[in-house]
């Protein structure tokens, strides 16, 4: 039995909502990024403090920020915002 397949070019419609998709998808992946790299780098702050002895409280209060970013970043990318 033959196969027969037919193809039909794409309507600017069709072309600008796949460009819109994957647009958002890009900012919804460089969203998480960024959440994630503002974790991270909180995170080696609250590290660098505690390796400086800049006093616990100190390091606790960058640890406690690292924490909640990290957490939200988390939430970012698993799509709880």
């Amino acid at each position: 039995m033959p196969v027969t397949e037919t193809t039909r070019p794409a309507s600017p419609d069709e072309i600008a909502a796949e460009m819109d998709r994957r647009g958002a998808v890009i900012e919804k992946l460089e969203a998480q990024r960024d959440a994630l790299l503002a974790a991270a780098k909180m995170q080696m702050a609250a590290h660098k403090a505690l390796n400086s002895r800049v006093g616990y409280t100190r390091w606790q209060n960058l640890e406690d920020e690292a924490s909640v970013a990290l957490a939200a970043a988390i939430d970012l990318a698993e799509g709880r915002q």
